[in-house]
């Protein structure tokens, strides 16, 4: 059975290798410009709100009436949960 043979590349020009390095040596390089930490913060937040608006419009349309409701008295659950500890914290804060 014949053996495969690999292909080697072919070697680059000389001429190829000579701009090659006269080009890398010359050209300055460009620095990658990284945006500060607080403009990458603020191009996520502005991508999670943008999302976040999609997601509950669309997560709100692929629900059913009962399902909906159910939702909407979990989150306000959830929210009247979080008011009567902050009215809690306050009270023990003013005994002090």
């Amino acid at each position: 059975m014949p053996t495969k043979r690999t292909r080697s590349k072919p070697e680059p020009d000389f001429n190829q290798l000579a701009h090659h390095q006269i080009k890398t040596l010359t050209d300055p390089r460009e620095e990658e410009s990284r945006p500060a930490a607080s403009e990458i913060s603020r191009v996520m937040a502005k991508l999670g709100r943008r999302g976040g608006k999609i997601g509950g419009a669309r997560r709100a349309a692929g629900m059913t009436d009962k399902q909906r409701s159910k939702a909407a008295s979990l989150a306000a659950k959830a929210r009247w949960a979080n008011h009567a500890n902050a009215s809690a914290q306050k009270r023990d804060i003013g005994a002090i």
